[in-house]
């Protein structure tokens, strides 16, 4: 299966302001390649560069100090398009469009809720599946804190920039850190992320805007936006689907398509169409899984069978080395030392 974590990306910028961030603290930075403006990173390879600085910094907080180095080169088209919005609230028009150039991680919303303009996001599926769960927390918080930052920046103001925040990651130890940040109430463990932000800072008209220069930005986004690969595309969908499903320890065609909102014969005659079976892309949901449990020193070979669906270990041996010539237990020994980095 290719890797949802390989289809969502960061934009090169992103990768700049982790090396600004170590530069300022004196870390020895996990990138060592030179990217191209326009270039897009992996989100896999972005939790390991983050888990990398984790280590070396070893404190709780880490994604809201990276984000205080935040300026508009990291955030990149974007940044430029909301320096150019007559109002925040003209810029929120195109933030849902817009955000996935520089950080393309879960699909989000705005909504209206009482006095208040809510920026929603729901936790990605690969963290429920126990993977990367550290770098999520601090790749959530460090999304968060720059869109905090960047709203401090725009308008040119210190307090009551959230209302109020709920947070799909655990609480932490000392969440004196975050209130002192946010400076707003905070709740913590939520089904999905969610900024308040008042309406009235959405009405401060922006000085600086320049529209002719805001069309054109709009114009190159929208290039940008042809060229990234297309989040709707339906294969990819349903190994969203067929993941939740083995999540669930319900990998049968059935839910797949109830949860796509098709019938089975439809579900089959679209993946005909495509040239690919269900059973092959429940395979390889399985393959991909596999890989990533193995990788992790506290589940047993019985534990991965059982949960990718398995009723018996030596079904899931049997196929394991069908995929790759070798046990599980060899497979594991051969890259529990490689570093994605």
């Amino acid at each position: 299966m290719e890797s949802i974590l390989k289809k969502k990306s960061v934009g090169s910028g992103m990768v700049n302001l982790l090396n600004k961030f170590c530069m300022q603290n004196n870390i020895p930075s996990p990138v060592t390649h030179i990217y191209d403006v326009s270039e897009n990173i992996p989100f896999e390879r972005w939790l390991n560069k983050i888990s990398y600085i984790d280590k070396k910094y070893g404190r709780e907080g880490l994604g809201l100090e990276i984000a205080k180095y935040v300026n508009s080169s990291h955030i990149g088209v974007c940044a430029y398009i909301a320096e150019n919005s007559e109002t925040l609230g003209d810029y929120l028009n195109f933030f849902t469009k817009y955000t996935k150039i520089w950080y393309n991680y879960t699909d989000k919303s705005i909504l209206s809720i009482n006095n208040n303009i809510v920026i929603s996001w729901d936790l990605a599926t690969y963290y429920s599946a126990g993977f990367y769960i550290k770098e999520t927390i601090i790749s959530e918080e460090l999304q968060v804190a720059i869109i905090y930052q960047r709203i401090s920046q725009l308008l040119d103001i210190k307090n009551h920039i959230f209302i109020k925040l709920e947070l799909s990651i655990p609480q932490p130890k000392n969440p004196s850190i975050y209130e002192r940040y946010f400076k707003c109430p905070i709740a913590y463990n939520m089904s999905h992320t969610r900024i308040y932000i008042s309406k009235d800072l959405l009405e401060i008209k922006n000085k600086n805007a320049d529209h002719m220069l805001f069309i054109i930005l709009i114009q190159y986004a929208d290039k940008i936006l042809e060229d990234m690969p297309d989040g709707s595309d339906f294969i990819r969908l349903v190994k969203i689907a067929i993941l939740k499903s083995i999540l669930n320890n319900e990998a049968t065609i059935d839910t797949v398509a109830e949860n796509l909102n098709l019938s089975i014969r439809n579900l089959q005659k679209i993946l005909k169409n495509k040239n690919i079976t269900f059973q092959e892309l429940l395979k390889d949901t399985r393959f991909y899984l596999s890989k990533k449990y193995l990788l992790d020193d506290e589940m047993s070979v019985l534990q991965i069978a059982h949960s990718l669906g398995y009723k018996e270990q030596t079904s899931f041996i049997r196929a394991f080395k069908l995929w790759t010539g070798e046990s599980p237990n060899q497979w594991k020994n051969s890259h529990k030392n490689i570093s994605n980095i």
